[in-house]
């Protein structure tokens, strides 16, 4: 189990017999394991960084230019790839490989299907979807309002493929959900 707290990261042993301090640096926060709990990704200091899940190996992944990472990273279920956010933009990137980032929509708090085919995240006050390869996000039918009213869907947001056309609430219900 991880735990933010005093703006650091620490993991606890289930049975809470054990705990160790990972990170240092008093502004690491947002810590998510990957699938197969042997890394972790975390925000600090204006990027995302990953390191081995016992603290070592720290390393500043994804720079974001001009943005402070603002939600939690999401692992896709193969350990392949990272989504995450800075100041309301979606980025996804591989773990493996070239470390660049690609902007794919406006939104935050991304979260991969258990399949890993598609993204999940929250845009305009509204839950959308999209293919993890790319592709057109879509609202699975319905907005979640703050007293928990439904809505119809209306447009993908701003910066998404797609964004700003028009498209019947009917065709977005219909989309597949994550």
């Amino acid at each position: 189990r991880l735990v933010a707290g005093g703006s650091d990261i620490w993991r606890i042993d289930p049975d809470r017999s054990h705990l160790q301090r990972l990170t240092t640096s008093h502004h690491a926060s947002a810590p998510a394991w990957s699938a197969d709990g042997s890394r972790i990704a975390y925000v600090d200091r204006g990027g995302i960084w990953l390191m081995r899940s016992d603290g070592s190996g720290k390393e500043l992944a994804y720079k974001l230019d001009d943005a402070l990472a603002t939600s939690r990273p999401a692992w896709s279920p193969d350990g392949t790839q990272l989504a995450f956010a800075g100041h309301g933009k979606l980025y996804l990137a591989s773990t493996t490989g070239s470390r660049k980032a690609k902007r794919i929509a406006d939104g935050t708090n991304p979260a991969f299907s258990p399949d890993g085919k598609r993204i999940v995240f929250s845009a305009q006050g509204a839950l959308w979807v999209m293919p993890s390869a790319g592709g057109r996000a879509v609202r699975p039918g319905f907005t979640v309002a703050a007293a928990g009213a439904r809505r119809p869907a209306r447009r993908p947001p701003r910066g998404a493929p797609g964004g700003g056309r028009r498209r019947p609430a009917a065709a977005a219900r219909s989309a597949p959900g994550p």
